[in-house]
């Protein structure tokens, strides 16, 4: 069995960046090494930031690329040739304007969806059959796509992302455990859990 886990998180390394949508990726991993206590470490050899624990006797690699957004698969593919990491056991975690902000969707597969950090990875990878999470920032018609991706989020935009990030980061952390599948059924129970209060 495999045991080494490779989370990636997408965004663009730089304080301008910070709290921008596109760096959502970043964020939720910033929060999943915090309550792990861990801290990111740059690697320069693997263009990225790591982290690493254990879980559920997993050694688990947190990536931050640092290459900016569109360079992102050089780092996973660095990364996952150094730690021996098979693809089955590598989960993306990235920002997603066609999905509205407060929700989020685990994917096992799919197009870039013009997502030039999943085009990248796509490329290094030589596949899109990749395990994802889509973390909603919604989108706004009246300005251009890459000024609302590179915009930060309002106050009450942040106190929503919090919650979304509430939810997905037990999905992960089931990931981590038992894969795909152990992902899809913490949804599976979040969901009845999130039905079971709105018929209250």
């Amino acid at each position: 069995m495999d045991h080494s886990i490779l989370i990636i998180g997408l965004g663009n390394i730089g304080a301008e960046y910070e709290n921008t949508r596109h760096n959502v990726g970043f964020q939720l991993l910033d929060q999943i090494a915090k309550i792990q206590m861990v801290n990111f470490q740059k690697k320069q050899e693997l263009k990225g930031m790591i982290a690493r624990f254990q879980y559920a006797g997993k050694t688990v690699t947190l990536l931050k690329p640092i290459t900016y957004m569109n360079l992102s698969g050089e780092a996973v593919r660095k990364t996952i040739d150094f730690f021996k990491i098979s693809p089955p056991n590598i989960l993306v975690l990235f920002d997603d304007v066609d999905v509205a902000l407060g929700q989020f969707k685990l994917k096992s597969s799919g197009s870039s969806g013009g997502h030039n950090g999943l085009k990248s990875i796509e490329t290094h990878l030589g596949s899109k059959d990749y395990y994802r999470i889509k973390i909603g920032v919604g989108k706004n018609s009246q300005i251009t796509l890459s000024d609302y991706v590179l915009g930060k989020f309002e106050p009450e935009e942040k106190k929503t992302l919090e919650q979304v990030f509430k939810q997905v980061e037990p999905l992960v952390m089931a990931f981590i455990e038992k894969g795909y599948h152990g992902a899809l059924d913490s949804l599976s129970l979040l969901r009845s859990q999130n039905a079971n209060k709105n018929s209250t």
